[in-house]
């Protein structure tokens, strides 16, 4: 329980940064607004894990982003989320 209330209060106390940080990794085809509010959900916790998670390996973090959209998501979701993750993950390890 401790674990999900940080990874939810964490996601909303970082909100804006967190989704100026998706939108900028969308690609050209791909508008906020339009994702799939189960996707944005997953990609929101999953970024805050990112940032401020340091302890969670980011492979281990994008992994169980793509477990999670698999089960709760739409078909092809996972690949989506993977992309966007990957991308962000790549900026992060990069600064």
């Amino acid at each position: 329980m401790d674990f999900a209330r940080i990874l939810i209060s964490g996601t909303i106390n970082h909100l804006s940064e967190i989704d100026s940080l998706i939108k900028k990794h969308l690609t050209g085809r791909w508008e906020f607004e339009r994702v799939n509010k189960v996707s944005v959900a997953i990609l929101r916790m999953s970024v805050f894990a990112l940032l401020y998670q340091k302890d969670t390996s980011a492979s281990i973090i994008i992994d169980e982003a793509i477990g999670i959209s698999k089960e709760f998501g739409t078909d092809d979701s996972f690949k989506f989320i993977n992309a966007v993750l990957d991308t962000i993950r790549k900026e992060i390890e990069s600064e």
